[in-house]
């Protein structure tokens, strides 16, 4: 069956030479469309899978140029080619500038995207050298002070916003002594500055936990008084501090529960008019027994739930390409939501009682097994 993309591009000066030729003008144009091309530039699997599926369930053909990590990538059905990156995005970045560009040109890519937290810093010092435009992204300031859990900490209560208590801690020898002080007390969370997703969280909710900190291997270390209650998220995409899209989001019992909210919204419209937000951001958030609004931290970048916004009908990844329309769906009423496999398998054998929503995640999964099969028996865990 012919795959009819909605994503073209036509080519101006093959319509004017239509034009000239007295070729049908129609006809010539559309001999000129062709789907738009996406280079995703990771290290890692399980992040970039779900961004890659994104993108592709926008229309678009992803490339990928991966690290050893991101290689099960290229088992996906839904990867239009893989490439090994043979240069690095620490210290000097002109190496990896040169061959992003050499595939830009061989694979003709219009737009080039961050699939991970690793490539995210990098990608923005790279772009004004790339040869192809990139996902809208915040710049190098507004991300290092939102990436950033202490300084993204004193902007919130700079704006009023409330936080846990916050200290920052030299090291894990003096956030001992600090405890040994009395200065911080259980419970309390320990994490690094600007880590992804959980890696280095670690909660000390009462005395017996305190021996695992001598498991911490990072430094500097934010410390915040434990707040009881729900982890909840936030994601929206801005555009020069105005937000486009929100969803606000928080998974329980394996599934992905949406809610509304005014008080996390007119939060989030304060940072991002605050710092001229751009581009996507997550935002997670601890909601208190009395419904308060505890904020955590921010990731200026795509977001671990991003495919599961999408099934619920956010499409966060087309607001970014080039010359696309506006998707329909910028939030999403309460209630809209979406069970994982393990929610939904005891009704597997009474299909009736599946949702719309159900179908879709179930469409993902068996739309490209081996991935997501890999992922599920832990040969892909990072």
């Amino acid at each position: 069956m012919l795959e009819v993309n909605p994503f073209v591009r036509a080519e101006a000066p093959r319509v004017a030479a239509a034009a000239e030729t007295g070729r049908p003008r129609g006809a010539e144009a559309r001999a000129a469309r062709r789907v738009c091309n996406v280079l995703m530039v990771s290290d890692h699997f399980r992040f970039a899978y779900r961004i890659l599926r994104c993108f592709r369930d926008a229309g678009v053909n992803v490339h990928v140029l991966g690290g050893k990590g991101s290689r099960g990538l290229r088992l996906s059905r839904f990867c239009a080619s893989f490439r090994d990156r043979t240069n690095g995005y620490r210290g000097d970045l002109r190496p990896l500038i040169d061959e992003v560009n050499s595939i830009i040109a061989e694979s003709d890519i219009d737009l080039v995207v961050s699939g991970e937290h690793f490539m995210m810093r990098p990608l923005i010092e790279m772009a004004p050298a790339l040869n192809a435009p990139c996902f809208p992204m915040p710049s190098i300031e507004q991300f290092d002070l939102l990436n950033n859990k202490w300084r993204f900490t004193q902007l919130c209560q700079s704006l009023g916003l409330t936080c846990p208590r916050s200290l920052l801690i030299e090291n894990a020898s003096e956030l001992r002594s600090a405890v040994e002080s009395g200065e911080m007390a259980t419970p309390f969370v320990a994490k690094p500055l600007d880590f992804d997703g959980s890696r280095g969280f670690l909660p000390i909710l009462r005395a017996a936990d305190l021996g695992q900190l001598d498991a911490i291997d990072y430094y500097p270390i934010i410390v915040q008084d434990y707040v009881d209650g729900l982890d909840a998220a936030a994601s929206v995409y801005c555009e020069r501090g105005e937000v486009k899209a929100f969803v606000a989001h928080y998974r329980k019992r394996a599934t992905y529960f949406t809610f509304t909210s005014a008080q996390i919204r007119a939060g989030i419209e304060k940072i991002v008019g605050a710092t001229n937000g751009h581009g996507v951001l997550n935002f997670d958030m601890r909601i208190g027994a009395d419904g308060g609004v505890h904020w955590l931290e921010c990731n200026p970048r795509f977001f671990f739930w991003m495919y599961m916004a999408r099934i619920a009908g956010v499409p966060f990844a087309e607001f970014g390409l080039p010359n696309w329309p506006v998707p329909s769906s910028t939030t999403l009423p309460p209630g809209t939501n979406v069970r994982f496999l393990k929610a939904t398998a005891i009704d597997l054998l009474r299909p009736w009682r599946l949702t719309s929503l159900d179908f879709r995640y179930l469409l993902y999964l068996l739309s490209d097994p081996v991935p997501c099969f890999r992922e599920a028996i832990g040969i892909e865990t990072f």
